[in-house]
């Protein structure tokens, strides 16, 4: 859990712009699956908490959010992932981290992390 950004823990309450209401009954069916839902969501700044010693905390929430489809295994009426979202995904994180990737045949098994399909 991160200690310097944390998540309001409401969605939108209207379907325009909740995208996760349609998925409820398949939500509900994938929680023991090995299935996970890719999302685009639109985040902007509820409050901010200052803390002891001059640290801020902000406390963001999703102000509009949409499935994009599903990894792992399949989830509902979802269709899987599209390769063009995990591209995106993939290079938004290693520009972050300043790190490129692994080629797929380095990774092993005991490698602390999950391989997108």
């Amino acid at each position: 859990m991160s200690a310097v950004v944390k998540l309001a823990a409401q969605l939108p309450g209207e379907d325009e712009i909740n995208g996760l209401d349609r998925l409820q009954a398949a939500l509900v069916d994938a929680l023991d699956g090995d299935g996970a839902i890719v999302a685009i969501a639109v985040l902007d700044v509820a409050d901010v908490t200052h803390k002891a010693g001059g640290d801020s905390v902000p406390r963001v929430r999703v102000r509009k959010i949409e499935a994009v489809g599903w990894i792992g295994a399949q989830i509902g009426t979802l269709e899987p992932c599209p390769g063009s979202v995990r591209d995106v995904f993939m290079r938004v994180s290693e520009d972050r981290r300043g790190m490129s990737p692994l080629p797929m045949e380095a990774l092993s098994a005991e490698d602390d992390f999950e391989v997108m399909e």
